[in-house]
């Protein structure tokens, strides 16, 4: 079968997910704000006297600074 409808040897998926984006997913969208809530909570609150920081505070702090720092 030499139609061009058939031929599917050649033709990659377009939306297939790889293991590579899929650690960047986890290393910047979960364990990046986990990160960022061990640090505040362990340095603030002694140094300066701040409150402790939950998960999605931590995932905001991400997000306002991602848009502070776009060029």
């Amino acid at each position: 079968m030499d139609n061009p409808i058939y031929n599917f040897k050649d033709k990659k998926p377009k939306d297939v997910v790889t293991e590579e984006q899929v650690g960047k997913f986890i290393g910047i969208y979960i364990l990046g704000p986990l990160v960022v809530m061990l640090c505040w909570n362990f340095v603030m609150p002694y140094i300066f006297g701040l409150k402790a920081i939950n998960y999605l505070h931590a995932a905001a702090l991400l997000i306002i600074s991602r848009f502070i720092t776009l060029k």
